[in-house]
């Protein structure tokens, strides 16, 4: 797995000077703990963000925001117009710096600048109303498919896995310099057991709109397949999924492994099936034989070093 911290923004409607401290710490943070030696915080308060707009408006000559509380309220812009803004720039700002994932704090109190808080930017996603919130309607907008996760979600292993996964999969493209047809087709060569683990029909369907991929459609094709990978790994893998993409791996190393090998590979891909152990067993495993015996192809896959180990489901999570 790559040494290189990934950073993710997560979301706070105020931040102080130990927010990185605050988010390990917390005794019933168990994913704080688990994420923090693989990943990057990146803090979003309202406050910081409001601060860096207007200072971006001010530089444009327009004079920046008004001073809500000194002002007439009447000349001031209104909270939802505060909010639009504050939206638009924070999206922009994450797309551009290659932030590759959100974690929404639900439930969180507390003000920031202008009396506007993360949480009444995020309205729609904890809950309190049914209208959209900004924040998630600008990422909806932007060209990448955004990972976003709410904080509640990550206590349950599936979903923080799945999340994390994704995150990857973006890295990985934002890392990869796509700019030629063979670049985009090596791309989803070395998903294509990542990709099988979400479903058969998937990688067929990713494989038919690569096919006739040139210099004079290289553009649109790509912008496309980036659509569909990011919804493809939206969607969670299956336990079935996964046995299917194992075997794939395992079928391309029956010349170099002797009977015993196969017959331990085969009983751990079994059991992972049959709802035991953890996904990193097997997988784990196999990338065992394929650094031994030096198989090419399969030393490109990603599938079998996605994410770290320690971020993987049990089978059991697949089921529950």
């Amino acid at each position: 797995m790559n040494p290189e911290l990934i950073p993710i923004a997560i979301s706070c409607p105020s931040l102080g000077q130990n927010s990185c401290c605050e988010l390990e710490d917390k005794p019933d943070n168990n994913w704080g703990r688990s994420l923090s030696p693989h990943f990057k915080w990146v803090f979003i308060s309202t406050e910081t963000s409001s601060e860096k707009c207007f200072q971006k408006e001010e530089s444009k000559g327009g004079g920046g925001w008004p001073d809500l509380g000194r002002m007439d309220h009447s000349t001031c812009p209104s909270k939802t117009e505060v909010l639009n803004l504050w939206a638009k720039a924070t999206v922009l700002e994450l797309l551009g710096e290659g932030i590759c994932g959100l974690i929404i704090k639900t439930g969180a109190s507390g003000g920031g600048a202008h009396d506007v808080t993360t949480s009444e930017a995020l309205e729609v996603e904890v809950g309190k109303t049914n209208g959209a919130g900004p924040f998630l309607a600008e990422l909806g907008k932007a060209p990448a498919h955004f990972p976003v996760v709410e904080e509640k979600s990550m206590s349950k292993e599936l979903e923080l896995a799945s999340f994390v996964e994704k995150v990857y999969v973006l890295w990985r493209w934002h890392k990869k310099k796509i700019c030629r047809p063979r670049d985009l087709i090596g791309f989803h060569e070395e998903h294509k057991y990542q990709l099988m683990a979400k479903g058969a029909l998937a990688l067929k369907t990713m494989g038919r709109w690569l096919a006739g991929v040139s210099k004079s459609n290289f553009k649109d094709k790509k912008e496309r397949y980036f659509e569909i990978l990011m919804e493809t790994m939206a969607r969670p893998s299956s336990l079935e999924g996964h046995r299917n993409a194992m075997e794939h791996v395992m079928g391309y190393l029956k010349k170099q492994l002797n009977s015993r090998e196969k017959s331990d590979l085969k009983a751990m891909i079994i059991d992972f099936h049959r709802g035991k152990g953890c996904l990193h067993e097997p997988l784990v495993a196999l990338r065992h034989y394929v650094i031994i015996h030096r198989e090419p192809y399969l030393m490109k896959q990603t599938y079998l070093d996605a994410y770290p180990i320690d971020l993987m489901p049990s089978a059991k999570a697949f089921t529950s």
